[in-house]
Order: structure tokens, then sequence, then C-alpha cells
């Protein structure tokens, strides 16, 4: 068996939780329309990936993009300018959460469309909670009955997905099964911390949290489909976690997307698409949902270009993200490389494939 390397992926963002792979809005790329390598995209989409195995792994930050500034003047204020609390935790209010992590994956695609990989991911993530009362800050005095906290929350989760889907007279239908091994830890950071909370210390530290106390096995479902709808239109809608678990005070419901691929003449292929309803995700107490927007052009048999946007609400705050991959492919050889705009400390990724 030779190895040949096949898409090394920079990524750059996700939430959603990242896979390996540039297959996302995040960077440019498409859930429902995916590449066919994401074990958590559309499983109506695995028969796009060419056959082979399929190494990879990413890391890095996913966060909006001042929630940086907001921590860099929480911090400032702390130091001794309690003139700037106010302005400090204004701008936390407006960007509450931050992400960082990192993840593995090993992915196996057969000839018909079948899928198997196993995944591991490491995140860990803050939510603020600032309190915007005037009389709680300004003295001394004023700053000891301020409740500004943050939920800190560590998940690792290995992951086994098996699955299949493939195309049949214009309609191609997916499912995957998925098994998983989760390690979780919670705690609380405050300014003026209660006992058994931690005092907040360096704002900008806060995503180093890396405890786990419990631990949760889950299995679930997921399914998709692609049905073209006319010459060159296709619709597309999945959903993901048929099964419900909860984690601790996180209930994951399922949640449905879909959304519309129309090609572009022969070299370009524009998606839309949406969740339908909003629901919370590992490791977010908080709902979301999220609208995106991609463009895949051909520019020649070499050359392929991904761009993408997408907008993130969670907890009634809403957040920009744009990205872009370029692939690069000459015979079997394929080389990805992919960014999100904006972010000081971009999510990136390698990937390999094996043959």
């Amino acid at each position: 068996m030779r190895p040949r390397l096949a898409p090394l992926c920079l990524l750059a963002a996700l939430p959603a939780l990242a896979q390996g792979f540039p297959d996302t809005p995040e960077f440019g790329g498409s859930k429902v329309f995916s590449l066919g390598l994401n074990p958590m995209g559309n499983s109506a989409r695995f028969d796009q990936a060419p056959a082979g195995w399929y190494l990879g792994t990413t890391g890095g930050d996913l966060k909006p993009k001042d929630e940086t500034k907001a921590l860099e003047a929480l911090a400032g204020a702390m130091a001794g300018d309690s003139l700037a609390y106010a302005g400090a935790l204004s701008l936390l209010n407006d960007t509450p959460w931050a992400l960082r992590g990192r993840s593995y994956g090993l992915i196996m695609s057969q000839a018909g469309g079948v899928h198997g990989s196993l995944t591991r991911e490491e995140w860990s993530s803050l939510m603020a909670a600032p309190d915007l009362d005037p009389s709680h800050r300004g003295s001394g005095a004023a700053l000891a009955l301020n409740t500004t906290s943050f939920d800190l929350r560590r998940a690792i989760v290995d992951r086994v997905v098996m699955g299949a889907g493939s195309l049949q007279n214009g309609v191609a239908y997916g499912f995957a099964v998925r098994v998983e091994d989760w390690h979780m830890g919670r705690q609380t950071a405050a300014l003026k911390p209660l006992p058994g909370q931690l005092s907040i210390g360096d704002p900008k530290g806060l995503l180093d949290f890396k405890d786990t106390t419990e631990r949760h096995l889950a299995a679930t479902v997921d399914g998709g489909l692609i049905m073209e709808l006319s010459q060159g239109i296709r619709f597309g809608g999945m959903v993901d976690r048929l099964v419900p678990h909860t984690f601790d005070d996180i209930k994951e419901q399922p949640q449905l997307r879909a959304g519309l691929q129309m090609d572009l003449g022969s070299f370009a292929q524009l998606s839309v698409e949406s969740d339908i309803n909003e629901a919370a995700r590992m490791p977010f107490v908080a709902k979301q949902r999220t609208l995106s927007a991609s463009l895949r052009v051909a520019a020649n048999p070499t050359v392929q270009l991904l761009l993408g946007g997408q907008r993130r609400t969670m907890a009634g705050v809403a957040s920009q993200a744009f990205g872009a991959t370029l692939y690069i492919r000459a015979g079997s050889f394929m080389l990805g490389a992919g960014m999100q705009v904006g972010q000081d400390k971009p999510l990136m990724g390698l990937g390999l494939k094996v043959q």
C-alpha cells in the first residue's frame, strides 16, 4: 500500500465541532452539500468522497470577532482602571462565548458511499454572564456586588461513526450511526467568587480550563437526503441527533437543516442552507442556529476554490464568520488549504489520505 496525499486541510472555525477536513460552512464549504468526508455532515453525500483512508487533525479557537477585545478590556479594568468596567462588560455582553479545541480523525470511504470514522475532539469553552448594573461598578464597594461570571466547560469525546449514502434516480438517501464516549468538566469563574467558584484571574487564560470529572456514553442516528429538483438545482436536508441525549444541563435535541444548491454554468455551484430549529450543542447550554452560503468554483481541473460565510445566533447574540479553502489537484495528488477571515487564532488542521 503506497501513501499519497489527498486533502491536506488547513481549517478555520466551526462549530461547530470541526472534524478534520474543510467540509463545513465555517471555511467556505457546506454541511448539507458536503464533500462526503465530514462524519457530522449530510450522510446522503458519503458517496461524494473518493474511496480510501483519510487522516485529519485540527486545532485553534472559535469565537466572535471582538471577543478577544472584550477579555483584554476586562483584564485592563481588573488591573486598576475601574472606569473601564462599563465598556468592558458591555463588549463582553455582545461577544459572550469562545471555544478552543483540537480534533483528530481517521476516516474510511468505500465505493458505494460506505463511511466509517473514528474521531477524537477536545474542547474548552466559556460563556460570559456580565453584570451590567451601573450601581455594581465604579468603586470597591460597588464592585463587591458585581456578579459577572464565566461558565467554563471542558469536553472530550471519542466518536465512532458508521453510515452509508448513495444517489439513485435523482434522489440520494443516507444515514449514520454514532457512538460517543464523553468526558466532561464544568466550573464557574467570577469577578467576586463565591465559595466553590474560581477567581477570574487573567480573563485571557480562561480557555485553558482542562478539568473533567464526569463521563457520558451516548448513541444516536443521523439522516439526510438530496433531491434533484431540475437540471442543475438540488434540495438537501439533514437531521442530526435523532435520538436525544442529556449531558447534565445540556439537552441535545434533533436539529433539522435544509438548503438549496444551484449550478452556475459548468464550473461553479452556489449553496444556501440554514438550520430550521434552534438546538443546544455541546459544550454550550445556549441554543444555537446557523445560516450560511458557500460558492464552490472549479477554475480548471486542477484548482478548486471554496468561499463561504456563516451567521451564527447563540443565546440571542449573532456573529458572522467568513472563510475560504483552496484545493489543488493533480492526478491522485490533492492539496487543500483554508482559513477563516478575521480570527486572531484561527482553527487550522492537516489531512492525509492513504490508499
